[in-house]
């Protein structure tokens, strides 16, 4: 008898983010490698959340490597609860509308499955997250895209959804702040994609992994602010806010019964999420936020604001012809690079390994964001200082001359 493997993993593309997080990590040991790879913040994480993790596995290291319960430690829950109230204005009804994930991936992944039946249609964006796709094919949906473009600061409304929606779909997927493009929706916009979710009877999941990640003065909007919320599902995370990417944790909120839905369905993936990674979240966020919030505003956004800077400073002086819109959240750019190259002669993948192997110097290829994404490298400019960014910047604008 000859053995198969499933026909919806075969399906599955691998992330390209991941394929080049693995080369990096082959690689860590030559100090050469300049990274504008990977989502990962290059910082770390507060003092006080790592030694009160060094404490905890002095004092109560079976309690805290013990299991919870699916929906995950109750303080904590309590603690986002009272979070989302104080800092978005979202009275949830109680503790039972929010669930421990592990990660903002297995969030979305729970998402998909608690929500989209096979054949019915997701919109999203392009280019969009490359984790978006592969869930809802997962799950039996369809992606159906709306092009943005970086002269538009890549930015979209409800009546792009309009254009698009069909009796067939189900749900819209968004992340904003936005990953690859760094775009913040402008209030307008929100208020259109909100309003037709309503009207069209559509889901609206929202990933707001990078919510606390903005430039300029800007601060968060939470999508309920303009409507009920009864149709929508937040996907948050731990990961960028606290740079506690490696523990694994976020958290899902939104109508109790769907939430209900995801914790079953979550028995069968993680069962619970890490115990520990719970417990630092928990000191990360308590006390009204305290550690949290000091730490985003004097640590983590003037570190990767400057960074940003950089990196725009760069573009404008070594790679001018490329096509960019100024990030206003997250941690990227997502460059049209068609004045350098052309993807018919060099796919955007061999672009990123030939720079990797010549110039040391790390990219993610845009095609793995989208059909419309072709031609395009999404530069991260969180993993490197100013002068790091600056040499790197160099070394690519170099490569493409070498490619004339």
């Amino acid at each position: 008898m000859v053995q198969t493997i499933a026909k919806r993993v075969l399906e599955i593309k691998a992330s390209p983010i991941r394929r080049i997080a693995a080369m990096i990590e082959k690689a860590a040991h030559d100090p050469n490698i300049i990274s504008f790879g990977g989502g990962a913040p290059s910082l770390a994480p507060p003092q006080e959340v790592t030694d009160y993790l060094c404490d905890l596995m002095k004092k109560r290291r079976q309690w805290a490597t013990s299991y919870t319960s699916t929906q995950g430690i109750s303080e904590l829950i309590s603690e986002i609860r009272h979070l989302l109230k104080r800092e978005e204005k979202v009275n949830l009804e109680s503790e039972e509308n929010i669930t421990i994930t592990s990660g903002g991936t297995e969030g979305l992944l729970l998402s998909m499955f608690a929500l989209v039946n096979p054949g019915e249609e997701v919109i999203i964006t392009d280019p969009t997250y490359v984790g978006y796709n592969q869930p809802i094919l997962l799950a039996g949906g369809v992606p159906k895209t709306i092009p943005l473009h970086y002269d538009e600061d890549y930015q979209f409304s409800g009546e792009d959804i309009e254009k698009i929606v069909t009796k067939k779909t189900t749900a819209v997927l968004v992340c904003d702040p936005d990953n690859p493009t760094g775009r913040v929706l402008e209030k307008d916009n929100m208020k259109s994609i909100v309003d037709v979710c309503e009207d069209k009877k559509l889901w609206l999941i929202t990933d707001d992994v990078y919510k606390d990640i903005l430039y300029d003065g800007r601060k968060f909007v939470n999508w309920r602010t303009y409507g009920s919320g009864d149709n929508i599902i937040s996907c948050c995370s731990f990961s960028k806010s606290g740079s506690l990417p490696g523990i694994r944790l976020g958290y899902n909120y939104g109508p109790r019964n769907v939430v209900n839905e995801m914790q079953k369905l979550k028995q069968f993936t993680s069962l619970c999420s890490s115990k520990t990674a719970q417990l630092m979240a928990l000191k990360l966020i308590e006390n009204k936020g305290k550690i949290k919030n000091e730490y985003v505003s004097k640590t983590v956004i003037p570190t990767y604001e400057k960074r940003r800077d950089a990196m725009m400073k760069q573009f404008q002086e070594q790679l001018p012809d490329a096509g960019i819109s100024k990030p206003k959240g997250a941690f990227y750019f997502f460059a049209n690079m068609s004045n350098y190259y052309d993807f018919k002669k060099h796919p955007d993948s061999e672009i990123a390994d030939k720079l990797f192997a010549e110039k040391k110097t790390v990219l993610i290829p845009g095609q793995g964001f989208g059909e419309t994404s072709k031609n395009h490298q999404r530069f991260t400019f969180v993993s490197e200082n100013e002068e790091r960014i600056a040499e790197g910047m160099q070394r690519i604008s170099k490569f493409f001359d070498s490619l004339k």
